[in-house]
C-alpha cells in the first residue's frame, strides 16, 4: 500500500499550486479585459469605416471562417476578387491602426 506523501510535491501542495496558478491567471485576465475591450472597440470602429465590398469579405473570411471559394459563391464574385478584396481590407485596417500612414 502506498503512503500519502507530505511536503514538497505532495498531492495537497500540487493542488494548492494549481489553484493559485488558476487564480493568478483569472486575476491577470480580469486586469487585461478593459484593454482588450478598448482594442476590440477600436478595431470594430475601423472595420466599420471599410466600404461594404471590402468589409463583407473581411468578415466572412476572418470572423465567420469561410473560405475564398465559399465567399465567391455567396457574393457572386470570383475567388481572385475575394482574395484581392481581403488584401485591400487588411491593408486599410493596418494603415488605420498604425496611424493613417
Amino acid at each position: 500500500m502506498a503512503e500519502a506523501r507530505d511536503g514538497p510535491g505532495s498531492p495537497d501542495e500540487t493542488a494548492q499550486q494549481q489553484t493559485t496558478t488558476r487564480s493568478d491567471a483569472r486575476h491577470a485576465a480580469a486586469q487585461a479585459e478593459p484593454a482588450k475591450a478598448s482594442e476590440r472597440d477600436g478595431l470594430q470602429a475601423v472595420v466599420g469605416t471599410l466600404p461594404d465590398h471590402l468589409r463583407a469579405v473581411l468578415v466572412l473570411k476572418e470572423i465567420e471562417g469561410y473560405g475564398h471559394a465559399e465567399i465567391a459563391l455567396l457574393l457572386g464574385i470570383s475567388e481572385g476578387a475575394s482574395r484581392v478584396r481581403l488584401t485591400r481590407a487588411l491593408e486599410r485596417l493596418r494603415n488605420e491602426l498604425e496611424g493613417g500612414r
